[in-house]
């Protein structure tokens, strides 16, 4: 509509975050919150450091956006080790998780 909000995208992970946040005990447990609060921490270290953007339009989220998120977080957990990857193919195939 004529009226709508220009969306950002971290302004809505953030706002789903915390509606989560407040279903703790009961649809999510606090691990989980923690995990998607870890996401958000990253993915706006990535854009900020890639994109130089500090947040990015709804309508600018793109397959390449998401594809670098998920390549920097690869590498990551490659270097650091990362429980968000534990369990995942590509760290049974190296040993991790």
């Amino acid at each position: 509509g004529l009226n709508e909000k220009h969306m950002m995208f971290f302004e809505v992970f953030q706002e789903h975050n915390d509606k989560c946040r407040e279903l703790i005990g009961k649809d999510y447990a606090k691990v989980t919150i923690s995990r998607f609060d870890t996401c958000l921490r990253y993915f706006k270290e990535m854009a900020l450091k890639k994109y130089h953007l500090k947040d990015i339009s709804m309508k600018e989220i793109s397959h390449a956006i998401i594809q670098d998120y998920i390549e920097i977080k690869k590498e990551s957990a490659r270097k650091y080790g990362n429980p968000l990857y534990e369990g995942s193919e590509e760290n049974h195939q190296h040993g991790i998780g």
